[in-house]
C-alpha cells in the first residue's frame, strides 16, 4: 500500500473511532425514565402508521407515561368529522386515549388547509 493510502486509512479509522466514542454517551442516554412524558408528532394520513403511533403511545400511557399526541399535516384527516368512515378505528382509539387522560392536539392551520 502506498504511503498516501495508508495515511488515509489510518486517518479514516481515527475519525471513525472518534465519532464512535463521541456518540456513545448519546446512545446510552436514550432510555426514558419510568414516568417520563411522551410526545408523538403524527403527520401521516396512512391508517397503519396512525395505528402504530397511537397503539405505541397508548401502551406507554398505560405504563404511566403522560401522553400528548400532536396531529398535524395530513394526520389531521383522522380527526376530521368528514372522514368518519375512513378513520373509524383510529377515531375509536383517539376517543379511548382521551378517556384515559391522554392529550390530543389537532393543528388548526392544518385542519383548515385540509378542509
Amino acid at each position: 500500500m502506498s504511503r498516501s493510502k495508508s495515511t488515509f486509512a489510518v486517518a479514516g479509522l481515527a475519525v471513525g473511532l472518534l465519532m464512535t466514542s463521541a456518540l456513545a454517551p448519546v446512545a446510552s442516554s436514550a432510555f426514558a425514565g419510568d414516568t417520563d412524558p411522551l410526545f408523538i408528532n403524527l403527520t401521516s394520513d396512512d391508517g397503519h402508521r396512525i395505528n402504530m403511533a397511537l397503539g405505541f403511545g397508548g401502551k406507554q400511557h398505560k405504563l404511566r407515561h403522560k401522553l400528548t399526541v400532536f396531529l398535524n399535516d395530513r394526520a389531521v384527516l383522522a380527526a376530521s368529522k368528514a372522514n368518519n368512515e375512513r378513520f373509524s378505528g383510529q377515531k375509536a382509539t383517539i376517543a379511548g386515549l382521551l378517556a384515559d387522560g391522554a392529550t390530543i392536539i389537532v393543528c388548526p392551520m392544518c385542519m383548515n388547509h385540509s378542509g
